[in-house]
């Protein structure tokens, strides 16, 4: 007969053990949510109450013209109609675009994730919604929350409408990503690539350094 010895672990070892344990769990937790696509609809129970308030002002903004372009991604396309779904319940008005309308490639994107961009106000944030300018930035803030909320990457950045707003004279970076002259009330949403998904990209895609 094998006899089998136990030896008792130290209160170290145990330790050491359970966060070597913790680690891996905390490790797969995070390679779960990297991979795992980017959604827009279901908002965590535990965030309902900052919910309530993005939803009036979703209601309050009905009407805000909204621009989508997303690069040729299956995930990245998911996403853009889940936005499109939530911005169209609230009556929002919805135009997908692509390169031809906004002069902006969609690989510039790459894996920048989400930016959305709308036109300056002067004061900021507005103290009133009384100008265009005010709405969209208002309109462009409360996306960014929403998608903030759900634990997406989504800042918002803002476009001095004094820059030129043709695409043909317009200089270099300036108002470039609304530089196709959006209405000054307008939320313009670029979408590119999880960065994972634009790393395998390039990894299969590498530029010609020739």
């Amino acid at each position: 007969m094998t006899l089998v010895r136990v030896t008792q672990l130290s209160n170290k070892e145990t330790s050491l053990l359970k966060f070597a344990a913790e680690s891996l769990r905390g490790d797969n937790l995070a390679l779960e949510k990297i991979i795992q696509p980017r959604r827009a609809l279901a908002v965590p129970g535990d965030k309902g109450k900052t919910l309530l308030p993005l939803i009036r002002e979703f209601d309050q903004a009905a009407g805000t013209p909204v621009f989508i372009q997303v690069v040729p991604d299956f995930e990245a396309q998911v996403l853009a109609n889940d936005i499109a779904f939530v911005l169209g319940g609230h009556h929002w008005q919805l135009e997908f675009v692509t390169e031809s309308r906004t002069h902006v490639s969609p690989m510039a994107a790459g894996g920048m994730g989400v930016e959305i961009w709308t036109w300056q106000p002067k004061e900021k944030p507005p103290t009133a919604l009384t100008t265009p300018e005010a709405r969209g930035w208002a309109a462009g803030e409360t996306l960014s929350k929403y998608l903030e909320l759900l634990e997406l990457d989504a800042p918002h950045f803002d476009c001095d409408p004094s820059q030129p707003t043709n695409f043909d004279t317009a200089p270099l970076g300036a108002a470039a990503p609304l530089a196709f002259g959006p209405p000054r009330d307008a939320v313009v949403v670029y979408i590119g690539m999880k960065p994972v998904s634009w790393m395998v990209f390039k990894a299969q895609h590498p530029l010609d350094e020739k």
